[in-house]
C-alpha cells in the first residue's frame, strides 16, 4: 500500500468518521452558570450533546439555540467543543479502522 493511502487510511479517515458521528444526538450533564452554589448543591443540568462514543459538542445555553447542537455551530463558535473527547473519537476510529484493516489483510492472504 502507498504512503498516501495508507495516511489517507490511517489518519484522514478516523477524524472523518469523528466528525460524522456528531450526528449522534445524546445529552451530557453540565455545569455551565457563573453564579452555582458550591456541590452538592450546584447547577449542574443536562444539555443537548453529540458525538460517539464520547460527546464532543454540547449546548451552550445563552449563546447559541437552546436544546440544538451541531458541528457547523461548533465550527462558528457557539458550541463547546470538548477537546479531550474529540482525540479520544479519534483514537477510538483510528483503531477501529486499523483492526478492519488488519482483518481484511488476513482474510485476503487466506485465500
Amino acid at each position: 500500500m502507498r504512503l498516501r493511502s495508507r495516511l489517507a487510511l490511517f489518519v484522514a479517515l478516523p477524524i472523518a468518521l469523528t466528525l460524522a458521528s456528531s450526528i449522534v444526538p445524546r445529552t451530557r450533564v453540565e455545569v455551565q452558570d457563573w453564579d452555582c452554589p458550591p456541590a452538592p448543591a450546584s447547577c449542574a443540568r443536562p444539555v443537548v450533546a453529540r458525538g460517539f462514543p464520547m460527546t464532543y459538542v454540547s449546548d451552550f445555553h445563552g449563546i447559541s439555540v437552546t436544546g440544538d447542537a451541531s458541528l457547523v455551530s461548533a465550527l462558528l463558535g457557539d458550541e463547546i467543543v470538548r477537546g479531550w473527547s474529540f482525540v479520544v473519537d479519534v483514537a477510538f476510529y483510528a483503531v477501529l479502522v486499523w483492526l478492519v484493516h488488519a482483518f481484511a489483510i488476513r482474510r485476503r492472504s487466506s485465500t
